[in-house]
């Protein structure tokens, strides 16, 4: 099961998992679901924008540190930023095998219980979810010198690299961009690391993306600078463009168009994190919604 949860402005993503314990019938091996099932899965919900809980029956015995396959699993959450909460036994056999697993930078549960309703061989595993946004982890200060650097790495399970960030201050690492993350950490702890990065408040030492925009048939373009590369700061950017703030509480969505494609995208984080260039030109072209004639529609159609 995957699922999006809202509350007002918070945002929380729950997924259920079930691994079936390998037999010589299913011819499963746990290897095979640690090194590529589990960590695709990982790396897909690390990624996400939202808080997430991922729950469900592993059938590992995650209360024995000394196995091998406990060994494997708790490395790859570590990789992802991730930890597993549950610390009783879940199973009438006296093993953890249900977990509850959420990023390790939030508090998004709390109070994790286990109890035995009798129902099954399994327990219940009870726990208060945070429905509020959490407070934001410490922030990398871009006044930060090499040393307070360092500090942070270390604060965040980032020791094997401050080596190789030995000679950099605040504003050094927070001019990185996601490749040169990838470069430097690794897919899984660059995605980790930018999640931190990304968490702070509006950094002071320059845009991250610089996108310019004219709206209609006007040959003018408006500058659109973007600190937090989200679809929020976006929206909110277009919407306070002169030609179209009479519009802002009508606007129903915005959607990007390619010059070779005549099929609009819808806006969403990771569009704008990954799919806007930076310097990139824009036609903006609005437009009446033909679900709900109060309402109009925004496209970004990308000039060559």
């Amino acid at each position: 099961m995957d699922c999006s949860v809202k509350i007002k402005d918070y945002s929380l993503r729950l997924a259920v998992i079930y691994r079936p314990p390998p037999s010589k019938a299913n011819r499963l091996k746990s290897s095979t679901f640690l090194t590529e099932e589990f960590s695709q899965f990982l790396l897909r919900y690390a990624s996400a924008d939202k808080n997430i809980i991922l729950t469900g029956d592993l059938n590992f015995h995650l209360d024995d540190p000394s196995k091998k396959d406990t060994v494997k699993f708790n490395d790859i959450l570590h990789s992802f930023g991730m930890m597993q909460h549950v610390t009783e036994s879940t199973h009438k056999g006296r093993h953890i095998l249900d977990v509850v697993i959420t990023r390790d930078t939030v508090d998004t549960v709390s109070d994790v219980v286990v109890i035995n309703p009798k129902l099954s061989d399994h327990y219940a595993v009870i726990f208060n979810a945070r429905a509020s946004k959490p407070a934001l982890p410490q922030k990398m200060s871009v006044d930060a010198t090499a040393k307070e650097v360092e500090k942070w790495l270390n604060e965040h399970q980032f020791t094997k690299y401050t080596s190789f960030f030995q000679d950099y201050v605040g504003a050094d690492i927070l001019r990185l961009t996601r490749d040169d993350l990838i470069q430097i950490c690794g897919l899984a702890d660059s995605i980790r690391l930018e999640n931190l990065l990304l968490s702070r408040p509006i950094r002071t030492v320059g845009p991250r993306l610089t996108l310019f925009m004219r709206v209609g048939s006007d040959t003018m373009y408006h500058a659109v600078y973007l600190e937090q590369l989200s679809c929020q700061e976006l929206i909110q950017e277009i919407a306070d463009l002169p030609e179209i703030v009479g519009n802002r509480d009508s606007i129903s969505n915005i959607c990007m168009q390619e010059p070779t494609s005549k099929i609009p995208l819808y806006l969403t984080d990771k569009v704008v994190r990954y799919e806007l260039q930076d310097k990139s030109r824009f036609m903006v072209e609005i437009s009446s919604d033909t679900k709900n004639e109060d309402n109009v529609r925004v496209t970004l159609k990308r000039e060559e």
